[in-house]
């Protein structure tokens, strides 16, 4: 994390950057699915050290390189696609984004289709209960928008600004 030189940059660009570096770095393991016994494909050691996880070590190793980066994050497990699913949520701007970075590392088009949506964009996840319910909800609020870097700025005009301007002359 320290190479990432993350101290200076703002919370959108530190989210990329641990989220781009989950994605191209980590690949599904597919090897070890469906041994029960094999329990390090869960974990945030086996994504980043070997590389290979399923979700929950794509999940654990996003939880705490957003902790680590300074940004709040929690794990969020339910359903996708009808199977057991983790998946994270940031915290950008006082808000919460849902965040995906095992489906999005095997996109090839768009790598960024579960990066940083709101709950209606964020298609395919159903949350189990504990996740969804009132009181957690109140404590992580989530935004009601996908968040967006490129949010314009609008620049109020100085009322005195008119009063300093020379006249214009007429005829030129």
């Amino acid at each position: 994390i320290s190479q990432w030189n993350l101290k200076s940059r703002s919370d959108y660009e530190k989210a990329k950057i641990i989220y781009d570096y989950i994605c191209s770095s980590v690949s599904y393991d597919y090897e070890h699915l469906k041994d029960p016994n094999y329990k390090l494909q869960y974990t945030a050691y086996a994504a980043l050290i070997n590389g290979t996880s399923v979700c929950q070590g794509y999940a654990n190793l996003a939880y705490r390189l957003f902790l680590e980066a300074g940004l709040d994050c929690r794990i969020i497990s339910g359903t996708a696609n009808n199977g057991p699913h983790a998946w994270n949520i940031v915290k950008i701007g006082g808000l919460y984004y849902n965040l995906d970075s095992t489906w999005d590392s095997r996109q090839s088009d768009n790598r960024y289709r579960y990066f940083l949506k709101n709950n209606k964009n964020f298609l395919d996840h159903t949350r189990y209960s504990e996740y969804s319910s009132a009181a957690f909800n109140q404590s992580y609020t989530m935004d009601v928008n996908n968040y967006s870097p490129e949010v314009p700025v609008i620049i109020q005009p100085d009322p005195t600004a008119l009063s300093k301007l020379s006249p214009v002359k007429k005829g030129l």
